[in-house]
């Protein structure tokens, strides 16, 4: 007899052991990922609570990551919205609040904008997340009014909040220079004759001096007749702001 079976071993038992286990553990992920989507189905609805949030996000995983993304964007209720957000915050889920920047959006509530804007600001910014945060700036910058706004004839500009989300905006756009610089690029022609006039506002906004040798290859290359576009003027007065004549243009490789 060998010495597994002076112990009492078998190979089946152990065979149904390692089954048994398998089993058991699917049984609980399975009863697991029941509990989390149960959670969150409450979280979403029109009754949802934080208290349920709290209990969702008490849940480690994808799993949980990812069911606190869809309370944050699809809840009924504000304030569970808001409770969604920040635990995935403080699981410091970047990726999924990146994804989440496509609704930084002016038909939001201002509290939802300056939280998610403080959310991107504590966790980072994706190139897409750059994109989103972009293109909302663009939508407020053509006219398009804030959800608060609701006045028939509201004034010009900004109000001092927007001016402030705006600001944080901005500051998450600076710390991202390398995305921003591939979206100004590729979404607003910066790197192209006729650059979109948001692009160059933002340019001159933020003080992108990095966009200066851009700036100066139109400047200083475009035929006479073009120079009367208003697309011109934009670049002309951007390259004034920017101190652009002072800067040494790199040579072409």
């Amino acid at each position: 007899m060998s010495l597994l079976d002076d112990l009492g071993f078998r190979p089946a038992r152990i065979g149904i052991a390692i089954v048994l286990l398998l089993l058991a553990g699917t049984a609980f992920s399975t009863w697991r990922n029941a509990r989390i989507d149960a959670l969150a189905r409450s979280a979403i609805d029109r009754k949802g609570d934080v208290a349920t949030v709290q209990r969702l996000a008490s849940y480690r995983g994808q799993r949980a990551g990812e069911q606190l993304a869809v309370v944050a964007s699809g809840a009924q209720v504000q304030g569970v919205r808001l409770a969604a957000l920040q635990a995935l915050v403080q699981r410091k889920d970047a990726a999924r609040i990146s994804q989440l920047s496509g609704l930084m959006l002016p038909s939001e509530t201002f509290e939802w904008r300056q939280a998610l804007a403080n959310a991107i600001y504590q966790t980072g910014c994706s190139l897409e997340c750059v994109r989103n945060l972009l293109y909302y700036e663009e939508r407020i910058w053509r006219g398009d009014r804030p959800a608060e706004e609701t006045a028939a004839h509201p004034p010009p500009g900004l109000s001092e909040k927007e001016q402030a989300l705006q600001t944080a905006i901005d500051e998450i756009l600076r710390m991202n220079k390398p995305a921003l610089a591939i979206v100004l690029e590729k979404t607003y022609g910066l790197n192209s004759t006729f650059p979109s006039p948001f692009g160059i506002d933002v340019v001159s906004r933020l003080g992108l001096t990095e966009a200066c040798p851009l700036l100066m290859r139109m400047y200083l290359t475009v035929h006479d007749n073009v120079k009367q576009s208003p697309e011109y003027k934009n670049v002309a007065d951007a390259v004034e702001r920017l101190g652009c004549k002072s800067r040494p243009i790199p040579s072409q490789p």
